[in-house]
């Protein structure tokens, strides 16, 4: 396979199968651009089509989340891990004892529940984790703080992820195109009872 690699095209071979792990988006992005994807499609960005599979792409779902941050007065990861003293101590701990921070994820508390009486089975996830950042990647608040969060894990809503543009010079170097789809049917909201 070639790949690009700090600028320069390399190339690579495996004695057995290649394992593609470039995300939800990242990966039928990759693939698409290798030819395999939905043919006329594909065809329609001047892709050769290695392979027809009209699922590359499609049926992406966003689990949108709701975050909320509450400040609080004492002990977080925030202030744990603020300092290269404090990222240590995490480490020691972990090395010595496998307890701490490390020794877990960052979601503390976990629990599924139903929206309305009208699922089969509950379609919300709530999160709590002891620590604050503005995303994922960010370096952590510099308060102390812990965050709660909900999201839906069944949305209504798909997108499909097509190439994303039509001349190979682009195509390479530019992101996916991420296409919403509505949902096909709207919910029914009843008031409270």
């Amino acid at each position: 396979m070639r790949l690009r690699l700090n600028g320069r095209v390399v190339e690579a071979s495996a004695k057995a199968e290649v394992i593609l792990a470039a995300g939800a988006i990242g990966s039928p992005h990759i693939l698409q651009l290798s030819g395999i994807g939905p043919g006329a499609l594909l065809r329609r960005h001047g892709v050769e089509v290695v392979k027809d599979a009209p699922g590359v792409g499609a049926n992406l779902q966003d689990h949108l989340q709701i975050r909320t941050v509450f400040k609080t007065s004492g002990g977080t990861l925030n202030s744990r891990a603020a300092s290269l003293f404090g990222k240590a101590m995490i480490g020691l701990e972990y090395g010595l004892f496998r307890t701490g921070p490390m020794s877990m994820a960052p979601s503390q508390l976990g629990m599924f529940a139903f929206s309305s009486d009208r699922h089969a089975t509950p379609n919300l996830e709530y999160h709590v984790q002891p620590l604050s950042l503005d995303a994922f990647g960010e370096p952590l608040h510099s308060f102390d703080a812990l965050t709660a969060s909900v999201c839906n894990v069944r949305p209504l809503s798909r997108a499909m992820s097509p190439s994303p543009a039509p001349t190979r010079a682009r195509r390479r170097r530019s992101g996916p195109t991420i296409c919403p789809i509505p949902p096909t049917r709207m919910w029914r909201w009843r008031p409270w009872r």
